[in-house]
């Protein structure tokens, strides 16, 4: 029997008068937890969110059953059509569950509480698919009652709950649920485990589900020990969260164990998803142990690892930009760059003036042999010397929007402005500066 006092304590920190919202699929779980919640709980703000992957024909129906179920509570409910990309060669599991947690993400905010319905099941075979992909530490510590995802916070009361229990719950309370037939799918991989493997380990191991949320709860332990050494680690080898870059001599210095260990969890804040173990070590030997003229780079699952100087740089895949880009501006507006970034524009007291914009700029990327005079030079200098001086990663300096007049350099974006086109003292111009995309 499900305990509603136990689940209503877990919940109860989580409550600050903001709504609750529940990943509501229609299905046994979710719909156990909703009539659950709705009923346990006086003036609860819980708002329902669905969302329609469109991978079976049956999903508008199955939309239209959630909003039916939904008014019978008196529940406010959002549906949400998402399309699953599976270019990136992940799982049809993985591809739908990214696609529908960055939905609700983006529609309940970053301070948003999501409640989900996953049990005790869910677990466990979490934890054996974890086990069977040679995951490590933080795999196999499978689901925690509370987690991230970006910022949302997700938090899962159900996770010491049968799946029996749910099954009783909703054949008591009469609740209608919609069963999805890719359930029965055994080509996926934890169907695979959950019709054909698991009937058969509980004949031998009849606790076999609270066993394994056992050995994932250690494992959750030690993992959060683990963390706790790489946060040390952190302020040793310089990590600028910012940059994202960390000293490679510095990570270097340590053992190899925690060189590993520290790696891990600086990526794991910086970047999604996490790279193989065979990856990680790639970048350790032949990224951040290259020479310091080498650049090296280790790419994986849109991720990016380079090395300039000292740094270790970590950042989404850079998309290449065509060498021969330009636009003609004449105001301080954005501009669209063609890798997705922008050129924006902030007011200063000293920028470039407003007669250079009058007069029209050329906005393109470097195309060799540039010179900037700066102010207070009389000569120019070569772009390149420049550059480097100012200790900017080459992968960067093929992509620095700069302005022109005609074919004189007047300003390299986020960096420096000639002296020809700087404000005189006491005149505010403009600053040039990128931005990522939002």
């Amino acid at each position: 029997m499900i305990n509603t006092q136990q689940l209503v304590a877990k919940l109860q920190p989580y409550l600050n008068g903001q709504p609750l919202w529940l990943a509501f699929s229609g299905g046994l779980d979710s719909t156990v937890l909703t009539h659950l919640l709705a009923n346990s709980f006086d003036d609860l703000p819980l708002r329902l969110v669905h969302v329609n992957h469109q991978l079976n024909p049956n999903s508008g129906q199955w939309a239209n059953q959630c909003q039916q179920f939904a008014d019978t509570l008196g529940l406010p409910i959002t549906t949400l059509t998402v399309n699953v990309d599976l270019s990136s060669g992940a799982s049809l599991e993985a591809a739908a569950r990214q696609a529908r947690y960055d939905a609700i993400a983006r529609h309940i905010g970053d301070d948003g509480i999501l409640v989900t319905g996953q049990h005790l099941q869910d677990q466990a075979e979490t934890l054996m698919l974890q086990l069977l992909r040679g995951a490590g530490n933080r795999g196999l510590s499978a689901m925690s009652f509370a987690s991230k995802w970006h910022k949302m916070t997700i938090l899962r009361p159900l996770l010491q709950i049968e799946q029996s229990e749910l099954v009783a719950y909703a054949t008591h309370h009469q609740l209608p649920y919609v069963d999805d037939p890719s359930n029965d799918d055994d080509s996926i991989q934890r169907n695979f485990l959950r019709h054909k493997i698991w009937p058969l380990l509980k004949t031998r191991w009849p606790a076999v589900n609270q066993l394994l949320s056992r050995s994932a709860d250690h494992l959750r332990e030690a993992q959060s020990l683990l963390d706790e050494m790489a946060e040390s680690d952190l302020k040793l080898i310089s990590a600028n969260f910012v940059e994202k870059t960390l000293s490679c001599s510095a990570l270097l210095a340590l053992s190899p164990a925690r060189q590993r260990n520290v790696l891990r969890y600086f990526l794991h804040l910086t970047t999604s998803p996490l790279p193989t173990t065979v990856i990680l070590q790639k970048i350790i030997d032949e990224v951040c142990a290259a020479k310091l003229d080498a650049q090296p780079l280790v790419q994986w699952s849109g991720n990016e690892a380079r090395r300039f100087g000292d740094k270790l740089y970590v950042q989404k895949s850079l998309p290449e930009v065509p060498p021969d880009w330009f636009t003609n501006i004449n105001k301080p507006s954005s501009v669209g760059l063609p890798d997705g970034r922008y050129l924006d524009w902030k007011k200063v007291s000293s920028g470039i003036k407003q007669g250079c914009f009058d007069a029209g700029l050329t906005v393109r990327f470097r195309q060799g042999g540039e010179k900037i005079q700066l102010a207070g030079h009389l000569h120019r200098h070569d772009l390149k010397n420049c550059l480097q001086q100012w200790q900017i990663p080459p992968w960067q300096r093929v992509r620095l929007p700069l302005l022109f007049a005609g074919e004189e350099l007047l300003a390299v974006a986020d960096h420096a402005i000639s002296a020809k086109a700087l404000t005189a003292e006491g005149e505010q111009g403009w600053w040039p500066f990128v931005r990522d995309a939002d």
